[in-house]
């Protein structure tokens, strides 16, 4: 029993110099752990809502493009709003690709028109 006794004071001096050393550097360890996890969290849920509010105007620009007749100001503008707040995003992409739809639309419009009216095909 006195030496169980004695092994389990060993040990308790052995914590007890353990932390003595490394105390400091486990504290601030555990403190940068939990600062990188709430910061990756914090990040995770920015990035969260910055692909809403694009998905959002990305909606109000297709909306514009299918309407009937289009809205080519309200698709420029979105399509400059997502190219310039969330250019890192696919959205950006698409709305780069969709700011020239209006126009090539148009011009296919009116060489449609054009070719009707000279009456080469219908």
């Amino acid at each position: 029993m006195v030496d169980y006794i004695r092994d389990e004071e060993e040990q308790v001096e052995r914590i007890k110099a353990w932390w003595q050393e490394n105390g400091t550097a486990a504290v601030i360890t555990v403190v940068l752990a939990v600062a990188a996890l709430i910061g990756w969290r914090q990040w995770q849920g920015h990035q969260g809502e910055q692909a809403a509010e694009a998905s959002a105007e990305y909606q109000v620009m297709v909306e514009a493009l299918s309407a009937n007749p289009m809205d080519a100001a309200v698709v420029n503008d979105k399509a400059d709003l997502l190219i310039e707040e969330h250019s890192g995003s696919a959205y950006a992409d698409y709305a780069r690709l969709d700011r020239y739809l209006p126009a090539t639309y148009s011009a296919m419009c009116m060489r449609s028109a054009a070719t009707r009216a000279s009456g080469n095909g219908g």
